[in-house]
Formats: structure tokens, C-alpha cells, sequence
């Protein structure tokens, strides 16, 4: 491929549909990250595809959009901006320089402690701002002691005392726990949304049960809690805790959830999707008997069944009676969700085409990585018969076999 270009990666991808004998007319739909080429409304590679395939909705990676969506957030608020700020400052102030990381291990050691190393924050990793704070408040008590020891000694004495201040501090404090827990809810979230066999309707779920998990830390309860982790640290460090106004639960104005969720009606999904030729009159007919099917198989189980791979699973054993209902389920099974196990071969690139193979081939470099990415596939492969098979192959000139 020459270009980049929404037009060159539009060709690719229909060509190698094409090269694998795959219909493009059953495809569902397509998945990309937030790329303008990508995305383009108007020459993007998801409408020059959609010219083609016109059921083929563009879905934005839900990893990417949630990590979007919290970093805007934390970016429009102040407060956020310069606690993020700190502890980046922190990181670059004790792992760049060899001095102060030596005495940030010794810290540790000293305490018999495992040794832990801080987190960077990367804006496309929203992990890494999870496990940066929780690495801070697991050796809070080490950090301050090195950085009391560094506003005393070293070039960099003023540098120190900046960040100690803004570490010793209240608010600091407070701050640091109350995201640790913000960001534990929603990393289970985000590391679920990455892997490749998700699908639409557990992403709904899973994305509505974190905004409820999120709206119970808007409580007295929770304010509580961290008021009391911070009171706890502030005495274990001999810091002062300031119980002015300020310590008390910010007021959040809170909206009422609306009355009525919007949902896409079943005919309009029908007539996007009229290339499976969708009966709705049969559709009507099966529907009822389904849920009664359901139900029915719901009474003899302990727990009840909503999953779609659970309700496919009961209806495929009755294929010809609810044949248009599973093609129904079969779609919302096949749209796409997330992009991050596919931008995975992105980072495996590095490692395979090193300096030492740059004369590589396309086809060679791209089997290669193919075998990096599917490590727990390829691991399971018997090099000796792979040996046999290759020699058997064509005659060669030197036995690999005997």
C-alpha cells in the first residue's frame, strides 16, 4: 500500500475481503478509533465503505471513547489538573535521576517492602493514571521520607520542596485516595472493553453498571471514608489536618435520570439490516414464543438468563421455529466494539522489525507478526512436525529429515 490515505485504506481492506473469498455484504459493521481517515463523515474509510455496504455502521472503539471521555473530564477541571500535575512531576523528579532513585529504593528496602516503581501518566494508556496512584499510596510514607531527605541535599533541593509541599497536603491527600477508588471502578471497565471477544449488549451492561458504581460514590458515605483514610495518613506523618469547610463534601448538582431511555425501534433495525432480509411478520410470531422459551428454561435454573450467548444458545437448538429472531441475535452478536486487540500489533511491530531485519519483506514481516501476536496459539505448535511438514514441501537439495 503507497498511501495512507481513506481511499488506499479503504481498497486495502476490500481487497484482502476479497483475496479470503468474504462477502463484503455481510458485513455488520465497522470499528475504528477516533482517526479523521478513519472516521471521516463525508470521505472517511468508514463511508466510503458504508457507500458500499450501507449496513455496515461505524462504531467508534468504546475503549477509545471512554479513555477520551476521562481525559476531557479531568482536564476541565482545575483541582484535577494540578493533582495529575504533581504526581507526573513526582515520577520525572524520582525515576529520571539516578541519585534519587537509588534513595527512593533504599527507602523501601530499608522497610524489607517490596520494591515498587512509579507509573507514568500516558493519556492513550488510562491505566497507567490508575496504577500511578495506587503505587503513590502504597509508598506514600517512603516518598515523603525521600523527599524530606532531597529538600536538604542534591541540585535540585527547590524542586523538592515544591512537591513536598504539594504532597504533604490536605487536599492532596484526599484527592489522591478519592481517585484511586474512582479509577478502580472504571478500570474494570476499561481493561474489559479491550479485549476481542466482547460484545454490544455486555458492553451496555457492563458501561450502565459502572455509572451506577460511580453515582454511589456521590454519597455522605464516601466522603466519610475518605476523610477518614486521609485523617489516618495525616497521623501516621504527623501532618496537619485542617478541619475547616473546606473538608466537607463538595454539593454536586444532581439531575434526575430521565423517564424514558431512548432505544433504536426494531423496525428501523430491520430496514437497516434488509440485506438478511429480515421477515417482521414471522419476526412478531417468534418473538412471544422465545420468551416464553425463556422463561420457561429460567424456572429449572438457579440463576436466570439475559446474556445474548445464553439466549442464542437456547434458541439454536430450535433453529427452523426462530430463525429470525437468531439472525437478529446473531447481528447485535457480530458488532464490532473495540479496536485495542487489533492496535496490538502496532506495538508488536517495534519488536519484530528490528534494526537487524530492515531488508524484511512485507509477506515475511506480516507472518511474523502474526505468530508474535497469537503467542498462546503458536506456543502450542510442535516445531517438529512443523519441520517435517516444510521438508515435505518440495525436494530440496540437503535432507532436512532423515
Amino acid at each position: 500500500m503507497d498511501n495512507s490515505n481513506a481511499e488506499s485504506l479503504a481498497s486495502e481492506i476490500i481487497k484482502i475481503l476479497s483475496i479470503n473469498k468474504l462477502d463484503i455484504m455481510n458485513c455488520i459493521g465497522q470499528c475504528y478509533d477516533g482517526a479523521s481517515v478513519m472516521r471521516g463523515q463525508y470521505s472517511g474509510v468508514q463511508e466510503r465503505i458504508r457507500s458500499k455496504v450501507p449496513h455496515a455502521i461505524y462504531v467508534h472503539c468504546y475503549a477509545h471513547c471512554l479513555n477520551l471521555c476521562l481525559v476531557q473530564t479531568l482536564q476541565n477541571i482545575p483541582h484535577l489538573c494540578n493533582f495529575f500535575n504533581t504526581i507526573q512531576n513526582l515520577h520525572k523528579f524520582l525515576m529520571n535521576g539516578q541519585t534519587r532513585y537509588e534513595l527512593f529504593v533504599r527507602a523501601q528496602k530499608d522497610k524489607q517492602i517490596p520494591v515498587i516503581h512509579l507509573e507514568r501518566l500516558v493519556e492513550t494508556r488510562w491505566a497507567y493514571w490508575y496504577k500511578s496512584i495506587q503505587e503513590v499510596n502504597m509508598r506514600f510514607i517512603e516518598i515523603l521520607k525521600v523527599l524530606s531527605i532531597l529538600r536538604h541535599q542534591g541540585d535540585q533541593t527547590a524542586r523538592a520542596i515544591g512537591i513536598l509541599n504539594e504532597f504533604s497536603n490536605i487536599s492532596f491527600i484526599k484527592t489522591s485516595h478519592a481517585m484511586e477508588i474512582l479509577l478502580q471502578t472504571i478500570h474494570c471497565a476499561s481493561v474489559e472493553l479491550q479485549g476481542a471477544s466482547i460484545i454490544q449488549s455486555l458492553v451496555v451492561n457492563l458501561l450502565q453498571n459502572t455509572k451506577q458504581n460511580i453515582q454511589k460514590l456521590r454519597s455522605d458515605t464516601f466522603w466519610d471514608k475518605i476523610n477518614n483514610s486521609a485523617k489516618l495518613v495525616t497521623e501516621k506523618n504527623e501532618i496537619v489536618y485542617e478541619n475547616s469547610s473546606r473538608n466537607r463534601r463538595p454539593v454536586f448538582e444532581r439531575t434526575k435520570p430521565s423517564l424514558q431511555q431512548s432505544y433504536p425501534y426494531l423496525v428501523t433495525f430491520i430496514d437497516h439490516y434488509k440485506h438478511f432480509k429480515i421477515n417482521y411478520e414471522n419476526l412478531q410470531n417468534e418473538f412471544p414464543s422465545a420468551k416464553n422459551l425463556i422463561n420457561h428454561t429460567n424456572k429449572d435454573r438457579d440463576d436466570e438468563i439475559h446474556d445474548l450467548y445464553s439466549i442464542s444458545k437456547i434458541l439454536n437448538q430450535l433453529p427452523n421455529a426462530f430463525q429470525e429472531t437468531l439472525k437478529i441475535i446473531n447481528i447485535l452478536m457480530t458488532l464490532p466494539v473495540t479496536t485495542a486487540s487489533n492496535e496490538r500489533f502496532f506495538s508488536s511491530l517495534n519488536l519484530v522489525k528490528t534494526h537487524l531485519r530492515l531488508t524484511m519483506g512485507n509477506e515475511r514481516l506480516s507472518d511474523l507478526l502474526v505468530i508474535a501476536i497469537e503467542s498462546d496459539v503458536s506456543s502450542k505448535i510442535n516445531l517438529d512436525d512443523a519441520v517435517d511438514l516444510f521438508s515435505k514441501m518440495k525436494k530440496r537439495g540437503y535432507p532436512l529429515i532423515n
